[in-house]
């Protein structure tokens, strides 16, 4: 209810230039039905009632709409009235299922920032984008798996309220309720394979950082998630992107089967480490420790490079990837990792 005001406020420059409103109120107690029902303002507005739980609120609401694009205009983040009508503009011109855009970053105490690079700018960064554009699916199916296991469970589509959906490709394409709350990051990898996919880099909307409660397990429930990004990367990869690269040179398969092993291995050196460094406040007088930290910081300098040559398909030496078939984890630290 904090944010909701300032959010009301701030739909205002756009909420009569679309077609409909739905709200989806997961069962508060705030006062926040009773304000939107007064200060909302739409001629086609309805408020619609959801058990708890994000993304089924998502979903659930998405099922509603009839119109043809969705903007998920999630609370305290904002977007304008020519950042709506850009999206829309680039979706139709390209013929995208989903259009991104980046957001700018504030605190919730107005303040601006410029702290995180999110895939979407990290792409607009490396591949140069001047202007809207489709990205490849081979190169954005990779950048979906690189961001979700090795840059934290980070989504490709970065804030909903910086995007636009095709309203029937969301509905065919729930957004999955069982990853906590990164299903828009899973979301973003099932579908980098089936989807189109556009970026603009022009910036119409904003991102709010909030204080966020989290769980004293979160670290062991991520790694888990991390694991499960894993393997439904590869088996997307083998079943759905592999075969469409039969006719292509064979610079994305290989790419990929070096991602997948630079990105297991770092995992598993990550871990580790900080299996080691929680037995001893002293880590830093074990050499093994040393070691199992030289090791996570090669395969993340790998991970980086891939990343890049994926993202910008720059012409490349395979020496230096070669060193991740050479250099086994086994060789580098000198002994077998314990399992996760």
């Amino acid at each position: 209810m904090a944010y909701l005001p300032g959010h009301v406020e701030a739909m205002a420059a756009w909420i009569h230039e679309v077609e409909e409103i739905l709200v989806v109120d997961s069962e508060s107690s705030d006062g926040t039905v009773e304000y939107l029902r007064e200060n909302l303002k739409h001629p086609n507005v309805r408020i619609l009632s959801h058990p708890p739980g994000l993304y089924q609120s998502w979903n659930f609401g998405i099922s509603q709409v009839s119109s043809k694009y969705t903007y998920i205009s999630t609370t305290g983040d904002t977007i304008t009235l020519a950042g709506l009508k850009h999206l829309l503009e680039v979706a139709e011109n390209l013929r995208a299922d989903v259009v991104i855009s980046p957001p700018e970053f504030r605190f919730s105490d107005g303040v601006e920032s410029s702290a995180p690079i999110w895939p979407i700018h990290e792409m607009i960064r490396v591949l140069n984008v001047t202007a809207p554009l489709v990205v490849e699916r081979p190169r954005l199916f990779c950048s979906a798996f690189i961001f979700a296991v090795g840059r934290g469970l980070s989504g490709i589509t970065g804030s909903a309220a910086s995007d636009l959906f095709l309203t029937k490709s969301l509905q065919a394409r729930p957004f999955p309720c069982d990853c906590g709350t990164v299903g828009d990051t899973f979301w973003g990898l099932h579908h980098s394979v089936d989807l189109t996919f556009a970026i603009t880099p022009e910036k119409h909307s904003t991102f709010l950082f909030h204080p966020k409660h989290y769980n004293p397990n979160a670290f062991e429930y991520n790694l888990r998630l991390i694991d499960r990004a894993i393997t439904e990367g590869k088996a997307l990869f083998y079943d759905r992107m592999q075969p469409g690269l039969a006719d292509q040179e064979d610079r994305w398969e290989l790419l990929v089967f070096d991602l997948f092993d630079a990105i297991d291995l770092k995992l598993r050196c990550t871990v580790e480490l900080d299996v080691l460094r929680d037995k001893n406040k002293l880590w830093v007088l074990n050499p093994l420790a040393w070691r199992m930290r030289y090791a996570r910081n090669f395969y993340r300098r790998q991970i980086k490079k891939i990343t890049s040559v994926i993202l910008s398909q720059v012409p490349y030496d395979r020496s230096w990837l070669d060193q991740i078939h050479y250099h086994r984890l086994a060789d580098l630290v000198g002994t077998k990792p314990t399992s996760r």
